[in-house]
């Protein structure tokens, strides 16, 4: 798979003591061969959090495992409450191809897939 972004939604006001204050974002194609990516370190975190995966010689990293680690926890609280987790992959083009031809108008493009 293809991975460019990670993003997470947490809530301190809410989750007190269960919010997440170090994070560890680990990528491999096996789990023998994980290695961290990135270590995130939040202060009363409230809302979405996005993270780029990938550094500025390539648009994206290729991984089959993606582990997120808590490593701490606020106020040294035991259990963990993050409230949603999004992936983002690279965006491409759907309407690219090299056997059809590349449409320009409106009213070319609403016809090029089938819902």
């Amino acid at each position: 798979m293809r991975i460019q972004e990670l993003a997470i939604y947490l809530d301190f006001k809410t989750d007190e003591s269960y919010t997440p204050q170090l994070i560890s974002i680990r990528a491999a194609n096996s789990f023998h061969e994980m290695q961290e990516i990135k270590q995130v370190e939040f202060e009363r975190p409230t809302g979405w959090y996005v993270f780029p995966l990938c550094d500025k010689d390539s648009p994206f990293i290729k991984t089959m495992h993606l582990q997120i680690g808590i490593l701490q926890n606020q106020h040294s609280g035991r259990d963990t409450h993050i409230r949603q987790i999004k992936i983002f992959s690279p965006r491409e083009n759907p309407f690219k191809s090299d056997l059809e031809p590349a449409f320009q108008t409106i009213a070319f493009t609403q016809f090029t897939t089938i819902r």
